[in-house]
């Protein structure tokens, strides 16, 4: 089904690739805009939060400068350029919807905490803001407890762009819907951007070159590779500083899994091929692996500091010293860093091969990433729907939000396309493509919707020649579930001291302050504190994911 793109504020008709014929966003009914012509209408045949969508949806979605709602959630991933900054396309976008947003925005280590405490706190909530702990929000909780809103009816009649995403990928909303049928956050979707930008190993190859080496396969060509880093200064200074292996969060060393016959990536529960949970940590491969790791931490081939870089800009800083060898990104994140560093080349390459050297498996990401709800304190909930159907689901508020300011980051070529400048793609600062969108607040932190023709647009070609090497190897991810009320309770209780418990004995393991010799009595120790519920638990959810 196609329909008419039409805003006040363009007559172009936008036909981007993920949601190609979506609508406009409606005229809200939003008591803050009364004085609107077609605002006052609305209300005439609704209340608020139930507003009728015209046939021909029309932005702004308010008056202008009558409504202000507040955003709580991750700063710009372009550390530079905060959202609080009035950016660029979010001026634009408060042009074009009439909404102001207020940022209330932080370091993505520094917001669980944060959010936690304040909803605990229990008033003067964030209109919009991004559910904790991030990726893995407690929703259901949240949504138990009256601190978030539902939203399934807001959608139906205010957000015909959101409608239109799920209707073209149902996993969306399978995703999105609770055990209760009811729809409780939206989040950032990643299915397009999966078929081109994988996350994986990154490697200096211009180190290897320097040292006459080629890019590792088995695991034991990665330990081989990371004793020469570590050994033959390959950066060239005379000085035994380089850090052969280091991690932008504390698990990406689960990309070396695939080496002892695991999935490259994969998480803490997993299902094997006869649809059974399983539990990562409990595997005889997984010691195997921790026992490899700590081999290379105790000969320093892995970053002392690895278990606290959850923030990406202190990666960055110690790439721009250029003294890392080996990372874990997602592709593109490898252009960023060859900027940082005159002369470097790091590239996206294949996990270990398997044991007997069968091609590595390596998890795809989950289609849906960080999630996004109302807040109870939410002051116009249907205009807020709207505002993120524009952002999130509209083929122009996708292009805007992630291709940025026409003529200046792109233009439409002959077919009505957008194709990025040069401004961003040779930008004159220097900046990759990524960076050089975000600091003007494109590919944003909040409703990223990656769409197979941005990021292919995003990345070299030498780039997507790697992620396409790539893609025979990945297989789909343990899915992401939303757990009923009571899973969630008990989840809570048993998880809370056991996630703490394991992410200790993993680290201590590593690092050599807890002997490998107790591996079994932490396994026993897990049992003990409810694992086998807890596999219970998840096999439910997996096995109701598999049949919804």
């Amino acid at each position: 089904m196609k329909r008419k793109n039409i805003a006040v504020c363009t007559a172009v008709i936008l036909t981007l690739s993920l949601l190609a014929g979506c609508g406009k966003n409606a005229e809200t009914n939003s008591g803050a805009a009364a004085g609107a012509s077609g605002t006052e209408a609305a209300q005439e045949d609704s209340s608020v939060g139930e507003a009728v969508i015209p046939e021909e949806n029309t932005l702004p979605i308010v008056e202008p400068g009558s409504l202000e709602l507040t955003y709580a959630g991750v700063d710009n991933w372009y550390t530079p350029a905060s959202y609080s900054q009035n950016l660029e396309v979010w001026q634009e976008v408060e042009k074009r919807t009439g909404i102001k947003i207020n940022w209330e925005v932080m370091p993505s280590d520094q917001y669980n905490a944060a959010m936690q405490t304040r909803i605990a706190a229990g008033s003067n909530l964030p209109d919009i803001l991004a559910v904790p702990p991030l990726w893995n929000g407690d929703v259901v909780k949240y949504a138990e407890d009256g601190v978030i809103l539902p939203l399934k009816d807001l959608i139906e009649k205010n957000a015909p762009n959101i409608m239109n995403m799920f209707e073209k990928y149902p996993i969306i909303r399978k995703v999105l819907t609770a055990p209760d049928g009811e729809i409780y956050n939206l989040a950032e979707v990643f299915i397009e951007g999966n078929e081109v930008a994988p996350k994986s190993l990154i490697i200096r190859k211009d180190w290897l070159d320097k040292l006459n080496l080629e890019i590792p396969e088995t695991i034991d060509d990665w330990y081989t590779v990371m004793k020469a880093f570590k050994e033959q200064d390959p950066n060239g200074n005379g000085t035994a500083d380089e850090i052969p292996f280091t991690l932008n969060d504390g698990a990406a060393y689960n990309y070396l899994a695939s080496g002892f016959g695991l999935t490259a990536g994969v998480g803490e529960f997993y299902a094997d091929d006869a649809g059974k949970v399983q539990y990562l940590y409990s595997s005889p491969e997984y010691k195997e692996l921790i026992t490899f790791l700590h081999k290379l931490y105790s000969e320093g081939l892995i970053d002392p500091q690895y278990s606290t870089n959850g923030d990406e800009a202190k990666v960055d800083a110690m790439i721009s010293k250029d003294i890392v060898g080996i990372s874990v990104h997602f592709a593109g994140v490898d252009e960023r860093w060859n900027k940082l560093v005159p002369g470097a080349e790091y590239v996206l390459v294949k996990p270990p091969v398997g044991p007997d050297g069968e091609q590595p498996k390596l998890v795809k990401r989950a289609p849906t990433g960080m999630q996004f709800a109302l807040s109870k304190d939410c002051k116009d909930p249907a205009a807020a729907i709207r505002w993120i159907d524009y952002i999130w689901a509209s083929d122009e508020g996708v292009i805007l939000t992630h291709f940025g300011i026409e003529g200046k980051t792109f233009d439409y070529d002959e077919n009505g396309r957008p194709k990025f400048t040069d401004w961003v793609t040779n930008n004159p600062e220097g900046l990759d493509a990524f960076s050089a969108l975000r600091s003007l607040g494109a590919f944003p932190s909040l409703f990223d919707n990656q769409t197979k023709e941005f990021m292919s647009q995003s990345m070299t070609p030498g780039t997507l020649k790697a992620c396409e090497e790539l893609m025979p190897c990945i297989i789909e991810d343990f899915p992401n579930m939303l757990a009923t009320a009571d899973e969630a309770d008990r989840l809570l209780f048993l998880q809370a001291d056991m996630k703490t418990y394991t992410k200790e004995m993993i680290q201590k393991f590593i690092m050599g302050t807890e002997s490998l010799d107790k591996y079994d009595a932490f396994l026993n120790q897990l049992d003990a504190m409810g694992l086998d519920e807890v596999l219970e638990i998840k096999q439910a959810q997996y096995d109701r994911y598999k049949q919804s």
